[in-house]
């Protein structure tokens, strides 16, 4: 049952990202009710709740402050990450520019945090938590000895990164670049922290300040 739920996850909602045609130059202009967001948090949850509940370890290992540390040392690398391949894209002329709108009013602004609020928690619970530790179970129990459940190991780590990477392709090579840097930060940090919301917390956080930076650029 678990492998089937895992190639249907991963056929409908990992794949598909992969092949979507590049995003228009005109992304953020506008923020209207985040209805296919929410979709997918829903989705997020059910995968958090039913499929990662033998993955979710108990939050009582890391202190609050623990935690918190964790989640702004992913942030200021994700900002870091973000600023130094900024500058690289600007330096080889191959910038891709996004138009980026801040909202205009209290209701856009509701709506432009739920969005990101969703979409963060979807790519987390998917990317950070279940794909990794669903693969590596899977790929585990045909392994016959240590090697192989370390490379069992490594290579789920490795695909759900990439895949990851791949997702962000309708931005650009530079956001895919980023997204292959933020998905090790961001890994780690739900590994170290030893619960998904410390990488949510990063990524939420990020996506809110990189809106308010390319809106003024």
């Amino acid at each position: 049952m678990q492998e089937l739920f895992f190639i249907a996850i991963f056929s409908l909602f990992i794949i598909p990202p992969i092949f979507t045609k590049s995003a228009a130059t005109a992304l953020f202009t506008s923020w209207t009710f985040p209805v296919l967001p929410l979709l997918y948090a829903l989705l997020a949850s059910f995968v958090y709740r039913f499929l990662c509940a033998q993955h979710v370890q108990a939050n009582g290992h890391k202190s609050l402050m623990t935690k918190l540390c964790y989640a702004l040392g992913a942030f200021c690398c994700l900002c870091l990450t973000a600023v130094l391949i900024e500058r690289g894209v600007h330096l080889f002329g191959s910038a891709q520019f996004l138009t980026v709108a801040l909202p205009s009013s209290a209701k856009e602004a509701a709506y432009c945090i739920v969005n990101f609020a969703c979409a963060s928690f979807y790519e987390e619970a998917l990317y950070r938590l279940y794909m990794p530790e669903t693969m590596q179970v899977i790929l585990q129990r045909i392994c016959t000895t240590e090697r192989g459940c370390r490379t069992a190991t490594l290579v789920s780590e490795t695909a759900s990164v990439l895949l990851f990477a791949l997702a962000h392709r309708y931005l650009g090579t530079a956001s895919v670049v980023n997204a292959l840097v933020a998905g090790i930060v961001l890994r780690a940090a739900c590994k170290k922290s030893r619960t998904v919301w410390t990488s949510f917390t990063a990524h939420f956080a990020y996506n809110i300040v990189s809106v308010a930076l390319f809106s003024v650029l």
